[in-house]
């Protein structure tokens, strides 16, 4: 079901999603890091958290300032989603999805407060941290 939305938003999150994002890129979206247009999905997720997905990856939550609007369009079921175009970018130094249109003039410096978790620690093998030495 298509969603309704007046204008858009950035989805948060971005940088502890950064594996997310650059997986569901292809290596040419990922070399050329030019905006990608998105078919998204929003979905529930846990507790009342709203779920971004695109081609089959979690890539954001939507922010809770923008949730009262989406959550009453999506069906009381877990498995209900809507539909939303956006657009994956690159353009501050992380891969992030806009949620909506593009907003003419381009795309607003993204907020503080819709980056709270931390990004993942490097893992090798065995899910070891991987320890980069200040030594060479």
């Amino acid at each position: 079901m298509p969603a309704i939305l007046f204008g858009g938003f950035w989805a948060a999150e971005a940088s502890a999603l950064q594996r997310s994002l650059v997986a569901a890129l292809t290596s040419r979206e990922q070399v050329a890091r030019v905006p990608v247009p998105a078919d998204l999905r929003i979905s529930r997720g846990a507790g009342d958290l709203l779920v971004v997905t695109w081609r089959n990856m979690i890539v954001g939550f939507v922010p809770q300032d923008e949730a009262p609007l989406l959550g009453p369009q999506l069906p009381p079921g877990r498995r209900d989603e809507l539909e939303v175009t956006g657009v994956v970018d690159h353009s501050t130094g992380l891969w992030r999805v806009w949620v909506g249109t593009p907003p003419e003039g381009g795309f607003p410096l993204p907020g503080s407060e819709l980056d709270t978790l931390p990004p993942p620690e490097d893992l090798v093998a065995g899910g070891f941290p991987l320890r980069r030495s200040a030594r060479r």
